[in-house]
């Protein structure tokens, strides 16, 4: 179950990962306090499309949420898997908007068959595309290393040979 539970939903970057862990932490503070009610909490932590959520997961694995012990468990690991989950960081030329990072958390799900936690650095220098760091391997897929052999290549003075 754990290496199969999506958080997606909650976070896809590195700042929004340590936020989520953060309040899932006062979450599971409350659990056994006698006023605690884990709907109205949840809201007042992550709001009513991450308490939706929540609720779509709890049910999604059979936990019973009348249970302060199940939740207990099942909000510890959670907090483990935030914890455990890759980092892939990612240089861009522009402030992602909150549906590309969706995208390439899908993406990430899809094809490397694994949620990642996203570290991104902005540098407008890049102009276009992206560097990306992954498990110990970088690849540059930007616009710049290609624009700057461009200019140097026109501003190079061209030897001709003479013809014989």
């Amino acid at each position: 179950m754990d290496d199969q539970l999506d958080l997606s939903d909650f976070f896809q970057t590195k700042d929004q990962a340590n936020e989520f862990a953060t309040r899932l932490s006062t979450l599971s503070e409350k659990i056994y306090n006698t006023n605690f009610n884990l709907e109205k909490d949840l809201m007042a932590q992550f709001g009513i499309k991450k308490k939706d959520a929540f609720m779509k997961l709890f049910r999604k694995n059979d936990i019973d949420i009348k249970s302060h012990s199940a939740l207990k468990t099942f909000l510890t690991m959670i907090a483990e898997r935030v914890v455990s989950l890759p980092l892939l960081s990612l240089i861009i030329a522009f402030e992602p908007k909150e549906q590309t990072l969706k995208s390439l958390s899908q993406w990430c799900l899809l094809n490397i068959k694994k949620q990642a936690v996203f570290d991104i650095t902005i540098d407008r220098n890049l102009i276009a595309g992206a560097t990306i760091s992954f498990k110990g391997r970088s690849m540059d897929f930007s616009i710049k290393p290609q624009l700057d052999q461009t200019i140097i290549d026109i501003m190079t003075p061209k030897v001709e040979k003479p013809t014989e």
